[in-house]
């Protein structure tokens, strides 16, 4: 894998920092950014995670979205429909805007 790739890879994935690249490789920023600039050889493990990342990251989670868009088809629970929604709304966020903290709402159980 060439910096250039790995550079690719953090764009393709959403990763808009270095320092979110790094966290998602588990890897130090300072060693992550050395290669990405070219200054660090990539090693094939890295080149692996890289993959990996990339493939359960943004795939099993479109997936997931799709499951439970049909779980809530498939229930007749009112609320199923709504929460698949909000699944979705939350994972879309996610591979649009990285892998940033998103704030979930809290379930509250109900009151008797």
């Amino acid at each position: 894998m060439a910096p250039e790739e790995l550079a690719a890879w953090q764009k393709r994935c959403g990763l808009r920092t270095d320092a979110e690249a790094a966290r998602a490789l588990g890897m130090g920023v300072s060693s992550y950014r050395q290669k990405r600039t070219g200054r660090a050889s990539i090693p094939r493990q890295t080149e692996l995670l890289c993959a990996y990342y990339e493939v359960f990251s943004a795939h099993l989670l479109l997936n997931l979205t799709e499951a439970l868009e049909r779980l809530a088809e498939l229930t007749a629970v009112p609320i199923a429909p709504i929460a698949a929604a909000k699944v979705a709304e939350t994972i879309i966020k996610v591979l649009k805007n990285g892998h940033q903290e998103i704030d979930l709402p809290t379930a509250n159980p109900p009151s008797r």
